[in-house]
């Protein structure tokens, strides 16, 4: 038979209380800047948010009904004398519709990398983000697999 003891029926109805508590809102924010004018903008990693949050921003204005999200572009040109690239981070909301979060294509005269991501400060660089559904499944696994 299964059972679980009153401190395990509590943690688990904390945990669901504060995960249901959380409201979903379409405000996103992102870094959002042009290496080609904004100093600093090719430097966020995200591990100093401090340092770069003049750059981070809600995601404001009309997006046509879509959901805004984070969207960071790596950008070369290819056909210059002297090399340029550049790092644009932008809220899109236009979803590319592929699988893959990032893609690569290269053209005669440039280099692209785009990626897209849902999270809040994600495009700052590639870092994982854990969602809360599988920090509310993990902790009820573990509340399981415990009482065992």
């Amino acid at each position: 038979m299964f059972v679980i003891s009153p401190m395990k029926t509590f943690l688990l109805v904390a945990v669901l209380a504060v995960t249901l508590s959380i409201k979903d809102v379409s405000a996103i924010k992102c870094y959002q800047c042009n290496s080609a004018i904004d100093v600093g903008c090719d430097l966020i990693d995200g591990n100093e948010p401090e340092k770069f949050a003049h750059f981070y921003k809600e995601c404001e204005g009309n997006y046509e009904g879509q959901t805004p999200f984070c969207r960071k572009i790596e950008y070369e040109l290819l056909d210059r004398e002297v090399e340029e690239q550049r790092l644009i981070r932008i809220c899109g909301w236009i979803p590319s519709n592929r699988r893959k979060s990032c893609v690569e294509f290269t053209t005669d005269n440039h280099f692209q990398k785009e990626c897209e991501c849902h999270d809040n400060g994600c495009n700052a660089s590639t870092r994982l983000k854990m969602s809360i559904f599988v920090t509310l499944a993990s902790s009820i696994l573990v509340l399981i697999l415990s009482n065992a």
